[in-house]
Parts: C-alpha cells; sequence; structure tokens
C-alpha cells in the first residue's frame, strides 16, 4: 500500500516592487499576522511598507474563492473542474508533482477536501495538495484573482 504524498509545505513568494522573494511555510501563511509580528525579514518589509505586504498576502492566500462544494461531488463537473485548475495554474506554479499528482482527479480531491473543511482559500487547498513546494508572484496573483473577482459578479 502506498503511503500518501505529503502535502506542500513551503511557498515561495515574490513581491511586487522589488522586494524580493521569500520562502514561507504554508502553516505560517495560515496565519500572516503571526508570521509578521516576528523580527524575521519578511517582518521587518512588512513593518517598512506600513502592513501592505501583510495585506497582500492575506488577500492573496486566505480570501475565499468563489468555488461551491457540490461542484467537487461525485464524478460529473468535469469541464467546470478543467476551468478551476486552469485558474489555479495562473496564480502559481507547483514543484514536485508527479504526473498522476498532477490529474483533475488529485485537484479535484484536493480542492474538496479543502472545501469539507471551511471556505476554499488559496491555502486550504495548498495545505491539501501533494508536491514539494509551490511559488507564487504575488502581484501578479493578485491581479489575476482581481480580474477573476469581476468575471464572476
Amino acid at each position: 500500500m502506498a503511503l500518501p504524498a505529503r502535502a506542500i509545505e513551503d511557498v515561495q513568494v515574490k513581491f511586487p516592487f522589488d522586494l524580493g522573494t521569500y520562502t514561507v511555510k504554508v502553516s505560517e501563511l495560515a496565519n500572516p499576522n503571526a508570521l509578521l509580528k516576528g523580527t524575521s525579514d519578511l517582518a521587518e518589509v512588512d513593518r517598512a511598507t506600513d502592513g501592505k505586504i501583510g495585506q497582500m498576502l492575506t488577500k492573496g492566500f486566505l480570501t475565499p474563492l468563489p468555488l461551491s462544494k457540490a461542484t467537487f461531488q461525485g464524478d460529473g463537473g468535469t469541464a467546470i473542474v478543467d476551468q478551476v485548475i486552469e485558474g489555479l495554474a495562473a496564480l502559481g506554479e507547483l514543484h514536485g508533482l508527479t504526473p498522476q499528482q498532477r490529474s483533475q482527479q488529485e485537484f479535484k480531491a484536493a480542492i474538496k477536501r479543502a472545501a469539507d473543511a471551511g471556505p476554499v482559500t488559496l491555502i486550504s487547498i495548498l495545505q491539501q495538495l501533494p508536491g514539494q513546494s509551490a511559488s507564487f508572484d504575488l502581484g501578479k496573483m493578485l491581479a489575476n484573482m482581481q480580474r477573476n473577482a469581476g468575471l464572476t459578479r
């Protein structure tokens, strides 16, 4: 029997305005306020930007995504699931996935597990996806999320 895949643990976040790229634990992104209260380089950058970095992290990783739990029930919804996967791919990159783990069924199962646990956010999906790491350009990610939010209204 195969061991279950480990969930993504690390995320590389590239910040806008040439503020650099930081590697952050997924567990830390789940609570940006605690992450940014410390003495890390990222906390220092957040203070130097009057909290803008923390606001961007919260918006990008903790904003509920417009996904219905019903979409991921049963075997239906293939076209919708494909669109969701494509939308998530536009937000960033996943590293260390096998071809099997990149399958629609794996993503559908991960998103369903995230939905079962509460509101679906990027961080709740990352907590359910197998892989080694993920990387996001925060500025591009927020622009894509803003554009997609306009389409769902």
